[in-house]
């Protein structure tokens, strides 16, 4: 399914919200609600939410803290989205 241009940025609560949209990328796909299911499923086996972050940038912080900073090969289309978003991630 391709992505379309006319996308809306916040579609979902940030705690289920995937790493590419906290950060304003304009185009995504199903990829992104496949995420929001892990963090469910996820929150259904420990009964409390996987990365309660209070802002866009703890959410992103918990998620690589937990997950480990994401390489080319995990995250193929990282290096499209903002500078600060990528010198974040390889701090």
């Amino acid at each position: 399914m391709p992505a379309s241009p006319s996308l809306v940025m916040d579609i979902a609560t940030r705690w289920y919200r995937a790493p590419e949209l906290l950060y304003g990328a304009h185009r995504y796909d199903f990829g992104v609600d496949l995420w929001a299911v892990g963090c469910i499923i996820g929150e259904l086996f420990l009964f409390s939410a996987l990365f309660p972050g209070q802002s866009d940038i703890e959410q992103l912080y918990l998620v690589v803290q937990t997950l480990g900073t994401p390489t080319d090969e995990t995250w193929p289309g990282r290096k499209s989205l903002s500078n600060s978003l990528s010198d974040f991630m390889n701090s």
